[in-house]
């Protein structure tokens, strides 16, 4: 994600039951004027993605965060990204 213009960093994770992934989720950060339109922004980020990637490889939803969490070692928190996205603390 990150040679689609607007995002600054993205983190995809895959959102599990089990050990089954029920679907990918992505965390981006973007630059600021694109948190006017975040819809359409989104529409274009899916579509730029299908070209270059499979369909099944496209996170199903792009959640915009502020900052990543970051653990004790100074790096993305990924477990952290599941909680977030649990309690909807994404635009």
């Amino acid at each position: 994600m990150h040679r689609v213009p607007g995002i600054i960093d993205a983190v995809t994770i895959p959102l599990k039951v089990g050990n089954a992934v029920k679907k990918l989720i992505a965390f981006i950060k973007v630059e600021p004027d694109k948190k006017n339109a975040i819809p359409e922004f989104k529409t274009f980020v899916k579509q730029t993605l299908l070209i270059s990637i499979p369909e099944y490889m496209v996170p199903s939803e792009l959640c915009i965060i502020d900052e990543f969490p970051v653990n004790t070692n100074h790096k993305i928190d990924r477990k952290e990204l599941t909680v977030y996205y649990s309690k909807g603390l994404w635009m």
